[in-house]
């Protein structure tokens, strides 16, 4: 009991108070300048007292809000896919880093949530995707500059150059379909560039077919014909899937994780390959969700592509039916290209239409518009409708496009069709599609995400549930310019009835580009139809 005794003693003696220095101070829950009404104090409940000391404690962390719109004076920087992954002890240089992203190490990247939080409501990322990618892109020397500044880049006409009978009293909409088709035989390929383009493609299958050994394919539009000289090079490296080749009803997802690392590692050794090649230069892996491999081929300029996939795509025969179908699809093609390109509105990189939703953008309007053009001049005519439809008829943000079947489609309409069918299991697998591609515009507009509401929709004929304008966000940009287009064209005819002098061009004053780079990557290309160059 010594203890016990000891203890009553101490606690009889009388306190003393203990004068302490202001720093050495510290607040107890009584004299707390949080705590002096006694809120969170209860003296007949233990448990709610504990409880109001800790919600107390929990108001008082600093915590980090995210608003919609960063403070003044703040620059928060975007994260801009694609993500550019590294594979290991892979020898990188300073070029090998995607332009626009953060070059801290992955680590430190935000989470996608507060990403899209940061992101919502800013409509200008799109545009700044563009802006970084041109630059970057420009630096590579792989865009063409086709911007007119005078008096050291002037506009160009070369496609003049093949016309004949020019002194000939024509009408102007004649005259305007005669250059269509002059021009696209200036910009199509000629024989001694497509040699050179068979010779590189005969050089990558052998530099690759030690270390990749699967057949590598040319796709796009180098292989439906319908590309100009410039167009790029994209490969597919068909890789069967032994597990989905069963005879089951419903295969394997052609996207599982398992494939897609397969695809990664194969595109990994084509990346060391070219890596050890004088011949290519920027080499990425981009992608995150479907890797492919960027390069550039240093003697023609040309950017190269790859990707894997379990086939060959099936859309170049959808392109190769639209071609026997209506002629006019090719010159009508490159003319809408050339003049995208010219005023920098063209291709996924730019966050614009790429050059199979364009195809597909054609061929819808010319099913829907069937036999209508029926005038000697009816190229001209179908360039000038095609521009006033989707210049200013359609709108991009609220209307989708499809080519099989050919309509256009918006939230109304589809609901209006799948009542006339009824039940569900009866929709056809196109209006399903379209369903479920109105719907994405749909709930991305309620969360107010303007870049994906007001994008491009066009309907995949070889996929009804993919959306081939995905990368297409600039829609207001790309109907500007479709309908600015128009009137310069409508103008140009115009002036052109009522001058004297019919050597001018026409299409020129609407396209306004210089041809000066384009004639450098021709002669380049045509460089290459000699000995192997890798």
């Amino acid at each position: 009991m010594p203890i016990v005794q000891s203890s009553l003693v101490a606690l009889s003696l009388p306190r003393r108070k203990v004068l302490l220095p202001p720093a050495l101070c510290r607040f107890c829950h009584a004299s707390s300048p949080f705590l002096k009404d006694g809120r969170d104090i209860y003296p007949d409940n233990l448990a709610e007292t504990l409880q109001a000391h800790r919600n107390t404690n929990r108001a008082r962390l600093i915590r980090k809000v995210y608003t919609l719109k960063p403070p003044k004076g703040i620059r928060r920087p975007v994260l801009l896919p694609p993500i550019v992954t590294n594979p290991e002890n892979t020898p990188t240089t300073p070029a090998a880093v995607q332009p626009g992203t953060a070059s801290k190490p992955a680590k430190k990247a935000t989470a996608p949530g507060r990403k899209a939080l940061r992101n919502r409501g800013h409509s200008k990322t799109a545009a700044e995707l563009a802006s970084r990618s041109d630059n970057s892109r420009k630096k590579e020397g792989t865009e063409l500059q086709w911007a007119v500044e005078e008096p050291y880049r002037p506009g160009q006409y070369p496609w003049l150059l093949s016309m004949r009978s020019r002194t000939e009293q024509r009408e102007a909409s004649e005259w305007l379909d005669a250059e269509i088709r002059a021009l696209e035989t200036y910009i199509s390929p000629t024989h001694q560039e497509q040699t050179a383009v068979d010779h590189i493609v005969s050089d990558l299958a052998e530099t690759l077919d030690h270390d990749v050994p699967y057949p590598l394919q040319l796709v796009g539009s180098r292989q439906t014909g319908l590309s100009p000289s410039h167009a790029d090079l994209s490969f597919v490296l068909v890789v069967e899937d032994n597990e989905g080749a069963g005879g089951g009803f419903r295969k394997p997802s052609a996207t599982r994780p398992k494939v897609m690392a397969r695809y990664l590692n194969l595109l990994r050794k084509a990346q060391h390959v070219l890596v050890g090649k004088a011949a290519f230069r920027d080499i990425r892996l981009v992608g995150k969700r479907m890797p492919v491999l960027t390069s550039v081929h240093v003697p023609s300029g040309l950017s190269v592509r790859f990707s894997c996939k379990e086939g060959l795509p099936a859309f170049p025969e959808h392109v190769r039916d639209y071609q026997a179908e209506y002629p006019t699809i090719r010159p009508l093609y490159l003319a809408v290209r050339l003049i995208l390109e010219a005023r920098g509105i063209f291709g996924a990189h730019k966050a614009s239409i790429d050059s199979d939703a364009l195809i597909l953008l054609l061929a819808a309007f010319l099913k829907i518009n069937h036999g209508r053009f029926s005038h000697p001049a009816g190229l001209s005519n179908q360039l000038l409708s095609f521009l006033h439809t989707y210049g200013s008829d359609i709108d991009f943000r609220s209307t989708g496009i499809s080519a099989e079947p050919p309509r256009y489609f918006t939230a109304e309409t589809v609901k209006k069709d799948a009542k006339i069918v009824g039940r569900l299991e009866e929709l056809s697998a196109a209006l399903r599609g379209q369903r479920s591609l109105i719907n994405q515009k749909r709930t991305a507009a309620a969360k107010r995400n303007s870049n994906v509401a007001d994008r491009l929709c066009i309907q995949d004929p070889t996929n009804y549930m993919t959306d081939l304008g995905r990368p297409c966000t600039r829609t207001a940009e790309l109907q500007t310019v479709f309908l600015d287009t128009h009137d310069k064209l409508r103008s140009s005819l115009h002036a052109w009835d009522q001058s004297r002098d019919r050597t001018q061009s026409i299409l020129g004053r609407a396209l306004h580009a210089n041809f000066d780079a384009f004639e450098h990557v021709r002669n380049r290309i045509v460089a290459c139809a000699g000995p192997s160059s890798s």
